[in-house]
């Protein structure tokens, strides 16, 4: 028996006041009558409190702002919970169709603005067009060409032959990136042969510029890389 005679346990008394919304603790109406109060005799202590709690979590790395575990851990959970209430509710940028119009808005004018993200940012298109070019190049070669041989997959049937023939009479080794299709400034060559420091391009096929000046652009190239000693031959 609690000691007012009127619950059984201490237990049994916190359900009834959850229930009845009874105190400060299960009350929000309550709660915020007594912080008007406290504000009223101690305007300041939200703010000293706040400013000593501040320094404490940044001296001993601990709380949401400065434990990064706990950053992870409780974003995690928060985002998985924001999610099924925005799919559930139709709510949040991803499921809400103007809220997402009015961040992409936002977005580009800040961009367009500051001359940011790919669409503003020459350097970022010229970075980013030679690298995808690179990877686009590779998956076309894998995923759909698929001329494979000993390890390595090839552009066409004639390059494969190619590396065939140096693998018989110079022992050439192909190997992606190193000794086959090796990238160099902006420009990939088809073979590496090192033992002779000799640079092969076939392919030489190219719509804007003559033979002379397909070689000339590799050629300037591979000087300004650090292989002025080796030689580059161009099959056309």
């Amino acid at each position: 028996m609690h000691r007012n005679k009127k619950f059984c346990s201490n237990k049994c008394k916190f359900k009834y006041f959850k229930k009845y919304e009874i105190s400060a603790f299960y009350n929000p109406k309550i709660q915020i009558k007594n912080a008007k109060k406290i504000h009223k005799l101690y305007p300041n202590l939200a703010s000293e409190c706040g400013k000593k709690s501040a320094k404490t979590n940044k001296k001993n790395k601990t709380s949401m702002y400065y434990d990064k575990k706990l950053q992870s851990k409780f974003g995690k959970i928060g985002g998985k919970k924001a999610a099924i209430t925005n799919r559930k509710n139709n709510t949040g940028s991803y499921h809400d169709l103007k809220i997402r119009k009015k961040l992409n808005k936002k977005a580009a004018e800040t961009n367009k603005k500051n001359k940011t993200s790919f669409c503003f940012d020459k350097k970022l298109q010229s970075k980013g067009g030679k690298i995808g070019g690179v990877n686009a190049q590779k998956t076309i070669r894998k995923n759909y060409r698929n001329l494979f041989f000993k390890g390595q997959y090839y552009d066409s049937k004639l390059e494969m032959d190619i590396s065939i023939c140096f693998q018989k009479q110079f022992n050439y080794i192909p190997k992606e990136g190193k000794t086959l299709h090796i990238r160099i400034g902006r420009f990939e060559y088809d073979y590496l042969l090192k033992k002779l420091k000799l640079f092969i391009e076939y392919h030489a096929w190219d719509r804007k510029y003559t033979f002379k000046e397909y070689y000339d652009r590799r050629r300037k190239v591979l000087n300004q890389n650090g292989y002025k000693n080796y030689k580059l031959i161009v099959i056309k």
